[in-house]
């Protein structure tokens, strides 16, 4: 009867070791998923790998309006659905990226360092613009303040919103986190 623990015990010690090395090495498989899984909605960006990044708010598609916000019940995510595009809005869009491509482009300006982008549309809404941001804070849609879990670059910097109330909205949260933040009512300071 001895005998049979000590060959049950070395089965089950060798059982628990298999184990172990085929966790270990499928998650070396692929290192790039991320450690953990949130399950969160789809949040539609535009994302360039650089070596500083920056986070970006415009307008690419109309939106429509939605109702006035009365607090009894959980907000309908009527803002997520958009209504149309418009050129003026796409134009902003096309002249983040030229400029960003623009600066890369030249070695002058930084030398051996290259810009990204991660780009969001906030469809001109207060409501999306919270979403978009911290969605780029954390890397991903799943975006849970203070946590991150994937292998993305968080933006260094970000530039605000044509509409101050978009960007103040923005605002709000990067300077919790002491992000500079570039807007069109700087300009006129």
């Amino acid at each position: 009867m001895n005998i049979l623990n000590v060959s049950m015990k070395a089965t089950v010690g060798l059982a628990v070791t298999w184990m172990l090395v085929a966790i270990t090495c499928s998650a070396m498989i692929n290192p790039n998923l991320p450690a953990c899984s949130l399950n969160g909605g789809y949040e539609e960006s535009y994302l360039q790998e650089g070596d500083i990044m920056l986070g970006i708010l415009v307008d690419i598609f109309g939106f429509l309006k939605n109702a006035q916000e009365t607090f009894e019940e959980r907000p309908k995510n009527t803002f997520l659905s958009f209504s149309s595009s418009s050129f003026q809005y796409y134009r902003h869009f096309l002249a983040a990226i030229f400029a960003i491509e623009e600066i890369n482009q030249d070695q002058n300006l930084l030398p051996n360092v290259t810009l990204g982008f991660h780009i969001h549309d906030s469809r001109a809404n207060e409501r999306k613009a919270i979403s978009s941001t911290f969605s780029m804070l954390t890397g991903s849609s799943d975006y849970v303040p203070n946590y991150k879990c994937t292998q993305n670059r968080i933006p260094s910097a970000f530039i605000g919103h044509l509409l101050s109330s978009v960007s103040n909205v923005m605002y709000q949260i990067t300077s919790i986190y002491g992000f500079p933040q570039v807007c069109k009512i700087m300009i006129h300071l």
